[in-house]
């Protein structure tokens, strides 16, 4: 593997510590629309440090819902359209793990097909990890 000189990276870990514990105490991002379908354009930045981002670049995308939603997709592409997760969400919760590039947009779409007649279309969407999601 590469060799990550520690002093050239601490000035990028402490401006990332404090930045996180100011703007993001652990909560991570909970996505502002909560109703299927839904599709959100994610782009992760790198925290600054080369070392931080190889060993911390899991993120992890938490979905739950108070009724259960019969054949829910969730989707999610990066920026050449290489389907990076395609799964049926079954129950009332789903985890998944990603490994994102940083600085390359991904698609993330959650979405039930045509025609659907659903009791509910409520989804809370998060996504935690150490890389910052930045929405457009």
């Amino acid at each position: 593997g590469r060799f990550f000189n520690p002093i050239t990276n601490v000035p990028a870990l402490i401006g990332y510590i404090q930045h996180e514990s100011e703007h993001n105490p652990g909560q991570g991002v909970i996505l502002q629309s909560n109703t299927v379908p839904l599709s959100q354009e994610i782009r992760w930045a790198s925290t600054g440090s080369a070392w931080l981002d190889q060993r911390g670049g899991r993120v992890r995308i938490d979905l739950s819902m108070p009724v259960a939603i019969p054949m829910l997709r969730i989707e999610v592409k990066d920026g050449e359209n290489n389907t990076k997760i395609s799964e049926e969400v079954l129950g009332l919760e789903y985890s998944r793990s990603l490994v994102p590039n940083t600085d390359e947009d991904y698609q993330l779409i959650i979405d039930v097909p045509a025609g659907m007649n659903l009791a509910s279309r409520t989804v809370r969407t998060q996504i935690t990890g150490l890389l910052v999601s930045n929405l457009e």
